[in-house]
C-alpha cells in the first residue's frame, strides 16, 4: 500500500510551497519528453496536468445492455477484483498521476458493488491524494434514494460523471431512446438529483456528462448541449466520445465519425469555430476541448397584457460562452502563461476550509503583482469580450454579475477519441500510444487505454479473475448482473 506518511499536509505548508517542488520537476520532465508537435501554446498536459488513470477490473458487470461498450464479452460473468487489489492499482496509479492527481472509478458499473465498498475505495484514493471521479450511468442513484449523499458524506466523494446517450439500454422510463431530444428530461433529472444531494450535504459536488456519439446521431450533438447549458450550475465537463469498434459493442457500429464531425456541431451550437479556440491534452487526435466561462444572463419577466392575468411571467435565460485561448487572444496568452510559470500544476479542488485559504494566500505572497494588477488587467481585458460597449454599459454589466443577474460558470467542451484496433496498430495510433495520457494497470506495469482494450488486456484480466475465483470457490462473491434490454 501507498506510505500515507508523506500525504498529509498542513495549511501552513500549503502557504509556505503551494505547489510542491516535486510536482513543479515532474512537469517538466514530461514537458521535455514531448515531440516538439506537441510543445504548443494549446498544450494542457505538462504545463498543468500530469493526466488521467483508471481502474480495471473494479466492478466488471452493468445492469445496462449498451449497443457501445468497452467492456468485452466476458462481462457480467466476472467478479470483481477484491478491495486490496482494486487498493493496489489506486497505490500505482498515484505513481504516475502524482498528487491530486485525476483518477476515474471504472469498469463497468461501480455502484454495483456494496455501497461500504465504493465509500472504502472513493477514502482511500483520497487518503493517498487523488481525486476520485465516479464514472456512472446514474440509474443507480435514481434506484437508490440517498447514496449518493452517502458517497459525498462518508466517503468525500465530490466528483462524478454522468454517462447519458442514445446508445445505452436498460433505463427506467428511457428503456429504448432512440432520439437525443427524449433523455433531455432524464438530464434534467439528474441536474435536480446534484441540486438536491448538494442542498442536503452542504458539500460540493462537481459533475462532468460523457456522451457516446454515433454517425446517426452527431446532428443532435446541438439538441443536447442546449439541455446542458440550462443547467450551468451542476455540468461542468462536456465530453463527447465517438464511438470506436471495441470491447463488445455491436458489429460495425464503431468507426465512421470523426472528431472534426463531431467538432462541426460544437461550433454550430457556440456560435464560433471551435476548433480555432481548442486546447489539447496529449495527442491532439485524442483529447481537444475548448474551455471558458459560460456567461448566464437573467432576462427581464416580460409584462402579460391578456385580460385573465396582471402578472409577470417568469424570467428566462440565455447562455454564452466566453472561451478562454493562447492563441487567439493576447490577454490570455500572457495572463495564462505568467500564471502556469509561476503556478503549473496547482489545483483547489481537494481543499476546503483553511486549507484553499492558506494555499491561496501562499500564491499571493509569491506573486502579488500578478495576483493584483495583473488579474485585475487580465479581468477588465474579459470584461471587454463580454460587453464591448461604453464604460456606462461596462458598470452596468459589473453591476449584474454583482447582483447576480448575470452569472459565470466554468465549463470544457470537449472530444475524447479511444481508438479501434486498426487505429492503434495505424502509424498514428503508435504514436497517439506512445505520448498516451490515459493510463490504465495492466499487471504491473500502466498501459494506454486504448492498448488494453485492443491488445487483449482486457480478456487476460477477465480470465485471470475468474480462475482465481474458481480456484477459490467464491465465482459469485456477488450476484451476476441481469442486463436490462
Amino acid at each position: 500500500m501507498c506510505d500515507r506518511t508523506s500525504v498529509k499536509r498542513t495549511a501552513l505548508e500549503l502557504f509556505l510551497n503551494p505547489v510542491r517542488i516535486s510536482t513543479r520537476n515532474e512537469l517538466r520532465r514530461r514537458w521535455d519528453a514531448l515531440p516538439s508537435a506537441l510543445q504548443t501554446k494549446r498544450q494542457i498536459y505538462a504545463s498543468h496536468e500530469e493526466g488521467c488513470g483508471a481502474t480495471v477490473g473494479a466492478m466488471p458487470r452493468c445492469n445496462f445492455a449498451c449497443k457501445g461498450c468497452y467492456l468485452t464479452n466476458q462481462a457480467n460473468t466476472v467478479p470483481p477484483m477484491s478491495m486490496d487489489a482494486v487498493k493496489r492499482q489506486l497505490d500505482q496509479l498515484r505513481e504516475f498521476l502524482g498528487p491530486w492527481g485525476n483518477l476515474q472509478l471504472t469498469d463497468g458499473e461501480l455502484t454495483l458493488r456494496p455501497a461500504e465498498e465504493l465509500i472504502e475505495l472513493i477514502r482511500y484514493a483520497r487518503e493517498i491524494e487523488l481525486i476520485p471521479m465516479l464514472m456512472t450511468h446514474g440509474d443507480t442513484f435514481r434506484r437508490q434514494p440517498g447514496l449518493l449523499e452517502r458517497l459525498m458524506t462518508d466517503g468525500g466523494l465530490d466528483e462524478m460523471s454522468l454517462h447519458v446517450d442514445t446508445t445505452q439500454r436498460g433505463r427506467i422510463g428511457y428503456k429504448r431512446a432512440a432520439r437525443e431530444f427524449k433523455l433531455n428530461p432524464l438530464r434534467a433529472e439528474f441536474a435536480e438529483i446534484v441540486r438536491s444531494a448538494r442542498r442536503s450535504t452542504g458539500l460540493p459536488l462537481r459533475v462532468a456528462t460523457t456522451i457516446t456519439t454515433t454517425p446517426a446521431m452527431v446532428e443532435e450533438i446541438p439538441v443536447i448541449l442546449a439541455e446542458l447549458f440550462r443547467h450551468p450550475d451542476v455540468y461542468r465537463l462536456i465530453t463527447f466520445l465517438p464511438i470506436a469498434q471495441v470491447g463488445r459493442t455491436l458489429e460495425g457500429l464503431g468507426g465512421g465519425l470523426t472528431s472534426d464531425q463531431v467538432w462541426e456541431q460544437i461550433s454550430a451550437t457556440l456560435g464560433f469555430d471551435a476548433n480555432a479556440f481548442r486546447w489539447h491534452y496529449g495527442h491532439a487526435s485524442c483529447n481537444r476541448f475548448v474551455m471558458g466561462m459560460l456567461v448566464e444572463r437573467k432576462e427581464k419577466p416580460s409584462q402579460r397584457s391578456d385580460f385573465k392575468s396582471q402578472t409577470a411571467s417568469p424570467p428566462s435565460t440565455s447562455c454564452e460562452l466566453l472561451p478562454f485561448s493562447m492563441v487567439q487572444y493576447l490577454e490570455d496568452e500572457r495572463f495564462i502563461q505568467a500564471f502556469l510559470e509561476r503556478f503549473g500544476g496547482i489545483t483547489f479542488r481537494a481543499d476546503r476550509g483553511l486549507r484553499g485559504l492558506a494555499r491561496g494566500l501562499g500564491m499571493f505572497v509569491r506573486a502579488p503583482g500578478l495576483l493584483s494588477v495583473g488579474l485585475l488587467r487580465y479581468a477588465w481585458a474579459k470584461l471587454h469580450r463580454l460587453e464591448p460597449g461604453s464604460f456606462l454599459r461596462k458598470g452596468r454589466t459589473v453591476f449584474e454579475l454583482m447582483t447576480g443577474r448575470i452569472k459565470l460558470h466554468r465549463l470544457t467542451v470537449g472530444t475524447h477519441h479511444f481508438m479501434s484496433r486498426a487505429e492503434v496498430e495505424s502509424e498514428e495510433g503508435k504514436e497517439r500510444i506512445a505520448h498516451c495520457i490515459f493510463k490504465v494497470p495492466d499487471g504491473d506495469e500502466l498501459v494506454s487505454m486504448c492498448t488494453f482494450n485492443t491488445q487483449g488486456g482486457r480478456d487476460r484480466l477477465y480470465a485471470r479473475l475468474r480462475s482465481e475465483a474458481k480456484q477459490s470457490k467464491d465465482e459469485s462473491i456477488y450476484e451476476p448482473a441481469n442486463p436490462l434490454s
